[in-house]
């Protein structure tokens, strides 16, 4: 303040200097928030106007790092306004990756930068500078979701898939690379972004499978496309059922008992195939994939049978696993043969005969019976290897008939009956 006094007779002028201790804090107009396309050749301006004739310095800063030297720097206007014009180029998609701070919102991920002015009265920050920021944001998208893969060929073990390339928009980056999953999830794979089929082999025979592929770009991963299924082709089994087992029920029955395979059908299981024979005499059934035995009846009896099982899918029958044998259970034998009856003398006869044909087990000997006048007798021979016998001790001059049978566990079927008449006294 500068005012005028007198002293004695003279004119004076006194002179007040008052101060504080900071000037008012300059308003920085401008620094509005940009967006900056990720994109070559593309950039964005930041301007920090000031209108405070005392400032001498405006500096940039971000992430506490001075920058200035990549502005304008300070430059005069009318009227005492001062501005400086901090351009920020898009240089890559790493550096912005790694330098801004990047957060995921649904589809894109934003990546923000912050920037500050700061108008300074001297070379040196003090509470006296203004300061206003601006944020930079960046905008990128994740890959889109990937279509579902298709199946180009198809075997019992090996699967070829194809897809389709993406459709980029303004805002996604090229894809680098396709992560795929198969095996319900088990296995995966990462393929370069110039591949756009797969051949998986290694593959389970008759096997349910899906695949899941991702298109992933430097941004990140896309989302997973649906699954596509399938299910590989079938092929003639390689197993067969195991414990095979034979059992005889009657003298013309065996049942066979088995268990059901625990690997190697390789295909839809369509049942067993169950085979008897015995020399010529051959036989087949088939049974339920649900069954474990099967009852052959009509069998020869006393006989010897071979038994097989396999399995069967919808290209043919798996391999045998060998043979279990059998034999039915003994029965009554068949009629002796040839039999016949000869007259040696007055009171004894010979007979002979043959083996049954049927003998339908062991032949433990044989039953003669003999008749005169409605009384029967019977004699026991056992044996099977002498095939005659001498009967005496009958009444002389006297009709006889006479049959017989063999024996097994059972009796046999009798022969008819042969008629002889012993010899006159001395004859």
């Amino acid at each position: 303040m500068v005012s005028t006094e007198t002293w004695n007779t003279g004119v004076c002028m006194r002179t007040e200097l008052c101060g504080c201790d900071y000037a008012t804090r300059p308003v920085i107009s401008g620094m509005t928030n940009q967006k900056l396309t990720a994109s070559s050749n593309s950039y964005v301006d930041l301007v920090c106007i000031v209108q405070e004739p005392l400032i001498r310095y405006i500096k940039w800063y971000t992430s506490n790092t001075d920058i200035t030297s990549h502005s304008t720097g300070l430059v005069r206007g009318a009227n005492g306004v001062k501005q400086s014009t901090l351009r920020l180029n898009y240089t890559s998609d790493a550096d912005v990756l790694n330098t801004y701070d990047c957060n995921r919102f649904e589809s894109s991920l934003w990546c923000f930068k912050t920037f500050i002015c700061r108008a300074l009265y001297g070379n040196n920050k003090t509470e006296a500078d203004g300061i206003k920021s601006a944020v930079v944001k960046v905008r990128y998208d994740y890959p889109s979701r990937q279509s579902r893969p298709t199946v180009k060929f198809l075997s019992s073990t090996v699967v070829g898939i194809v897809w389709q390339k993406l459709q980029l928009n303004e805002f996604q980056k090229p894809v680098i690379s396709y992560a795929i999953v198969y095996q319900n999830g088990k296995q995966s794979v990462t393929l370069s972004a110039l591949s756009l089929s797969l051949v998986i082999t290694g593959l389970k025979i008759y096997t349910s499978y899906n695949i899941t592929i991702k298109a992933v770009s430097i941004v990140g991963d896309g989302k997973w496309s649906q699954p596509m299924n399938f299910r590989t082709d079938s092929t003639i089994p390689t197993g067969f059922p195991t414990s095979i087992r034979a059992e005889a029920l009657t003298s013309q029955s065996i049942r066979v008992t088995w268990q059901a395979p625990t690997s190697g059908i390789n295909g839809p299981f369509l049942g067993y195939r169950v085979f008897c024979r015995s020399g010529s005499d051959r036989r087949e059934s088939t049974a339920t994939p649900q069954q474990a035995s099967h009852t052959f009846s009509g069998l020869r009896k006393w006989t010897v049978y071979n038994f097989t099982v396999f399995i069967h899918n919808d290209k043919g029958d798996g391999p045998i696993n060998g043979y279990v044998a059998k034999r039915t259970f003994e029965d009554a034998p068949g009629q002796p043969q040839s039999f016949q009856v000869t007259v040696l003398n007055s009171t004894g006869v010979q007979l002979d005969w043959a083996l049954p044909i049927e003998t339908n087990g062991i032949i433990k000997g044989f039953k003669l019976r003999y008749e005169k006048n409605g009384n029967t007798s019977e004699m026991d021979l056992p044996g099977n290897t002498t095939l005659t016998y001498v009967l005496t001790g009958l009444d002389k001059c006297t009709l006889y008939s006479f049959r017989m049978l063999a024996y097994t566990i059972k009796d046999g079927i009798l022969t008819a009956s042969k008629q002889k008449a012993t010899a006159e006294d001395g004859k």
